[in-house]
């Protein structure tokens, strides 16, 4: 899905200008791939990252994300274990 069409899809981002909004996340990950490529820390372009995600517009209301899955509970270990069997 192009970044117009999720835009276009979204009530509360509408009035987002798409072209602005990618040629804005091309410059940052330009930016942050140089300064990777140069030897950055990783903390120090995880930070850059979130400052970015700052000036993203805010949360839509497109579908929620699936909920995680419940883990799966670990076998019984020791004598209980033992004496059921």
């Amino acid at each position: 899905m192009s970044v117009e069409s999720a835009i276009r899809l979204s009530g509360d981002i509408a009035d987002t200008d798409a072209d602005a909004l990618a040629a804005y996340v091309g410059a940052v990950v330009q930016g942050m791939s140089q300064q990777a490529r140069d030897g950055a820390e990783r903390t120090s372009l995880a930070a850059i990252a979130e400052l970015a995600m700052k000036a993203w517009p805010p949360h839509s209301t497109g579908p929620e994300p699936e909920p995680e899955p419940e883990p799966e509970p670990e076998p019984e270990t020791g004598t209980a274990a033992r004496s059921a069997a």
